[in-house]
């Protein structure tokens, strides 16, 4: 944070009452920003102040420059991605012995994430005669000045009284109040009798009732159709293990959340793990529809024998996990308490919530003779299973809408290289292939998924040394710096594939080097974008295009890449047109 002082003109220094400024330079670094005073749409205002012996002088802040919000594709933000001056009237009664605290508080953000920024300065500068400073017709900043405006939002402050926070925009200590204070917990006793009741609940929430369903047809079908054991014991066995699969993950769930100090759901928080559910409950929706067949989790009807207890315990414990996401009546209060507990006082909750979710199956375990009651034969059985897949690819729309914008396409390919493996497992290794070609079509379909899986949460390395389009200086550099322009957009697929196979940092940062590119990135998102006209006098109405501008005579006819193209294609360009 850049601070000095400038002299006012005499139409500036009427206007603000004050012979001098202080001049505070915010410079972002590379690739970030910080949103204005007014931000917009969304964003944390940028808010500066002066304390002194005589209250605080506000600030005045230029209006920031309207863009797309990168974290928010389609929303108009204004912000400050260049060296911006913010200004502060000091007054004529300054001294030079007087002390000041300057304070700044921004939101500090790049295109995938945000952090809060406070910075507190004491300014200690014997006040200058406004004779001696530089005048500010003679500073960069005079634009600045003339465009600025005295902030809307209040200047911050520190543990500011309740009656002052409402004002200061910072909120009070609050006494919330409830709406139903029967359901909220002060001890053990009640939690665990609240935990039981929304555990039974989270049986009948729609990301878990499907799995549910599905699973105990499976087992009334299969337990029908079982000729060496008794029906009532297989149903009894088989419900067993599939309330010990919810207990278990429920355990499991209170040690993670409780060692890591984690809410609940807020592993979810995690991209990793919502991809990784995201390509389970892809996988289980195509079996549903006979793409192919699980060992271990199958949701379908068995055919001639029942499910094996592994695959009930593992199936309990994945319904559970799809209930992760979800809270239903009764769960807010309970965990809310719970989860500010010792780990021994989580576990016993999250034991009941499990016990109470188990309780349907363990009932049914208790009373076997209920298997005599259900008729499930016939064909609608097929079409149960068929609605239940739509509904699990659903569930997977719903899990890809909370990854981050950055992973959605890398999600999109680990999903169809998910049904590629698939197609493999089912086609391929059907029952009458021998045992070794079941066991290396299934292993390589197995690689295949945890391949692109990986392949997908690695770390996007930040493609970095991109400058945005700018027409004036374009044509300025136009002949004298080899230049390679990329034309992209939000909506464009294409685009980012090219992004992410061509245009890769590693190829860049040896491009320029070799060739001294200079990168531009014309961003083509919204409609009146400034580089359309540019993509017209390219000869090209549709994007991707990537042009490479030589040096010399010829800068005024590029070399165009249109559509799909590889790196070798780029680097041939680039080898013909800069002659290395």
């Amino acid at each position: 944070m850049e601070i000095s002082f400038t002299a006012l003109d005499e139409k500036l220094a009427e206007r603000l009452d004050a012979p001098a400024a202080m001049v505070v330079l915010l410079t972002p670094d590379q690739g970030w920003y910080i949103y204005a005073n007014d931000p917009g749409e969304m964003g944390q205002p940028t808010v500066l102040s002066l304390s002194g012996p005589d209250g605080q002088s506000p600030a005045l802040y230029p209006p920031g420059e309207a863009k797309d919000d990168p974290l928010l594709p389609g929303t108009i933000s204004n912000i400050f991605d260049k060296p911006t001056p913010l200004f502060v009237p000091l007054p004529s009664a300054l001294g030079p012995d007087l002390e000041m605290d300057l304070r700044l508080s921004a939101l500090l953000c790049s295109d995938t994430s945000c952090r809060p920024v406070e910075l507190t300065r004491q300014v200690r500068e014997a006040y200058p005669k406004a004779a001696g400073l530089t005048p500010i017709r003679e500073t960069p900043y005079a634009g600045f000045l003339e465009q600025a405006e005295v902030g809307t939002a209040a200047s911050p402050e520190t543990s500011p009284p309740a009656e002052e926070a409402v004002a200061s925009g910072e909120l009070p200590e609050l006494t919330p109040r409830y709406l139903r204070p029967g359901l909220q917990v002060g001890g053990l006793l009640k939690a665990v009798g609240l935990a039981l009741v929304a555990g039974f609940i989270l049986n009948l929430m729609p990301c878990v009732l499907p799995v549910v369903g599905l699973k105990l047809k499976g087992l009334l079908s299969g337990c029908h159709e079982q000729e060496n054991e008794e029906p009532k014991s297989c149903f009894r066995r088989y419900n067993l293990f599939f309330a010990l699969g919810i207990l278990s993950y429920f355990l499991l769930l209170s040690v993670i959340l409780a060692s890591l100090d984690l809410a609940w759901g807020q592993i979810f928080q995690e991209p990793r793990t919502v991809l990784a559910l995201t390509v389970l409950v892809f996988a289980l929706g195509l079996s549903l529809f006979d793409v192919f067949h699980l060992p271990v989790i199958d949701l379908k009807t068995p055919g001639g024998k029942p499910s094996s207890p592994m695959q009930a315990f593992f199936t309990g414990a994945l319904a559970t996990l799809l209930a992760t996401p979800c809270s239903g009546p009764f769960l807010g209060g309970v965990l809310a308490w719970a989860l500010l507990q010792p780990a021994m006082v989580v576990a016993a909750v999250f034991a009941a919530l499990g016990f109470g979710m188990a309780s349907p199956y363990l009932f049914m375990a208790a009373k076997p003779g209920l298997l005599g009651i259900f008729n499930i034969s016939g064909t609608w059985t097929m079409w149960v299973e068929r609605l239940a897949g739509f509904f699990l690819l659903a569930t997977c729309l719903y899990l890809l809408s909370i990854l981050p914008q950055t992973l959605l396409l890398p999600a999109l390919v680990a999903l169809l290289v998910t049904a590629f493996a698939a197609w493999m497992w089912g086609s391929w290794a059907g029952p009458q292939s021998g045992r070794k070609k079941r066991l290396a079509v299934r292993g390589a379909a197995l690689a295949l998924v945890l391949g692109a899986f990986f392949w997908a949460v690695q770390p996007q390395a930040k493609i970095t040394g991109w400058e945005e389009f700018d027409k004036e200086e374009l044509a300025a550099e136009m002949g004298s710096t080899p230049l390679l322009v990329e034309f992209t957009a939000d909506w464009c697929p294409t685009c980012k594939f090219i992004e992410l196979t061509v245009l890769t940092p590693d190829n860049l940062a040896e491009w320029r080097e070799e060739f001294g590119l200079r990168t531009i990135k014309v961003d083509l998102t919204r409609d009146n974008a400034p580089g359309w006209d540019l993509l017209d006098r390219l000869g090209a109405k549709s994007i991707p295009v990537t042009a490479v501008f030589p040096v010399g005579e010829g800068a005024d006819s590029p070399l165009v890449l249109r559509d799909l193209f590889t790196a070798g294609d780029l680097e041939a360009a680039l080898r013909r047109e800069l002659g290395n």
